[in-house]
């Protein structure tokens, strides 16, 4: 990965079609999907039942946590076989919007570099992802104020990522219902509150953010430096 790959910010439309975000995360998802056995039970579950809202979505990270992503896969797993197929839809698509929403945050992008040591597309996403296991408290402090991530109890370095929490909720034969997306869209970016009040900050490219990082991140550069974590050099 590029640790010095220019992300022209200038340019970006902070009002860019989320639908289109959504889109292309969807086709990273696409080579995950569920087992057969997790969709028979979905299916066998009253379809017409709907729980699935915002607290809801929390509540399932919250209590399936566990430091471990493995773990935590699993106990996702678990749960999603015990919801109604409409609640595993509106699950996932809680998941995609907070995706679509938080993609290219120049605040994500500095946290990751720290944490990880480095940060390209992918990555960011992977962490973004690893960020949202982690909780709605801990996910909107950190997109208001990065540096409250050295608060955290446990840190990952060099591997804060969850990839695989992609394919939780996944069907391949499912498609986006693009009006309950929309509806989660409105609903979620009045939660949202981004540090200097825009996703890519003060910042033109992508390399003068990761430059400003000892500005904006001191406490967890600190928390680094006492893991003996050389977030610098890692790469």
């Amino acid at each position: 990965m590029n640790n010095n790959k220019i992300r022209n910010i200038e340019n970006s439309n902070e009002k860019n079609s989320n639908h289109i975000k959504l889109s292309i995360f969807a086709l990273l998802s696409g080579s995950c999907g569920q087992s057969n056995k997790q969709k028979q039970s979905n299916n066998n579950t009253n379809s017409n039942l709907t729980i699935m809202n915002k607290d809801t979505f929390w509540h399932i990270i919250e209590t399936t946590k566990d430091i471990n992503t493995e773990i935590m896969y699993l106990n996702l797993t678990k749960k999603m076989t015990e919801l109604s197929k409409k609640d595993v839809q509106i699950f996932r698509t809680y998941l995609t919007v907070y995706m679509g929403l938080l993609d290219e945050t120049i605040w994500v992008d500095m946290a990751c570099k720290i944490i990880n040591g480095y940060v390209s597309d992918d990555t960011a996403l992977y962490f973004t992802l690893w960020l949202i296991s982690r909780g709605e408290t801990v996910l909107l402090n950190a997109l208001y104020d990065p540096d409250t991530l050295s608060e955290l109890p446990a840190i990952p370095w060099g591997n804060a990522n969850f990839e695989m929490l992609m394919s939780i909720g996944f069907d391949e034969n499912e498609d986006m219902n693009n009006k309950m997306q929309d509806k989660i869209i409105e609903e979620i970016t009045s939660t949202i509150k981004f540090k200097e009040g825009k996703k890519f900050g003060k910042y033109k490219t992508f390399e003068e953010g990761m430059q400003d990082i000892p500005n904006v991140l001191p406490r967890l550069i600190k928390r680094a430096e006492l893991e003996k974590f050389d977030w610098r050099n890692y790469i």
